[in-house]
C-alpha cells in the first residue's frame, strides 16, 4: 500500500457574499467562512458559449481570520490555496448530510493594488 497522500485545494474566483466571522470562546480563536464563484466557460456540442457557475466554501481560522475580516469583500476576486476538508452536519430533520469545504492555508487579492497575502504556517507563535 503506497504511503502517499496528498490534499491540495487551489481555487480563483470571486467572494459571492461578505464573508462571516464568528469568535470561538472555547478555542479563543476567529474563524471565517465565505463563498467563492468559480466559472466554468466552454462551449457546448452546439458551439453556445456556456457559463455554468460552481460554489466553493472556504474556511479557516486564526491570524488567517483576521486578515479576510480587513480585506475580504463581496465580488472581490480572490485566489485560495488549502486542502480538501469533509464535515459531517445534521439537518433539522435529524438525517446526517456532509459538506466538502476548503480549509484555507493561503489567500490572495490578485486585483489588489498590494497584493496582499497571508499564509497561515507564518503567522502561527513558535
Amino acid at each position: 500500500m503506497p504511503a502517499f497522500n496528498f490534499n491540495k485545494a487551489v481555487i480563483g474566483g470571486n467572494v459571492g457574499a461578505e464573508p462571516t466571522i464568528t469568535y470561538d470562546d472555547k478555542a479563543n480563536i476567529k474563524r471565517f467562512r465565505f463563498n467563492v464563484c468559480v466559472n466554468m466557460i466552454y462551449r457546448d456540442r452546439y458551439g453556445e458559449i456556456r457559463n455554468e457557475p460552481n460554489w466553493f466554501t472556504v474556511t479557516g481560522s486564526g491570524r488567517l481570520a483576521e486578515f479576510v475580516e480587513r480585506n475580504c469583500h463581496k465580488s472581490c476576486p480572490v485566489l485560495v490555496e488549502g486542502r480538501l476538508r469533509n464535515i459531517k452536519l445534521k439537518g433539522a430533520d435529524g438525517t446526517e448530510h456532509f459538506v466538502t469545504q476548503i480549509w484555507a492555508e493561503n489567500i490572495q487579492f490578485p486585483a489588489s493594488s498590494k497584493n496582499q497575502d497571508i499564509e497561515n504556517h507564518e503567522l502561527l507563535p513558535e
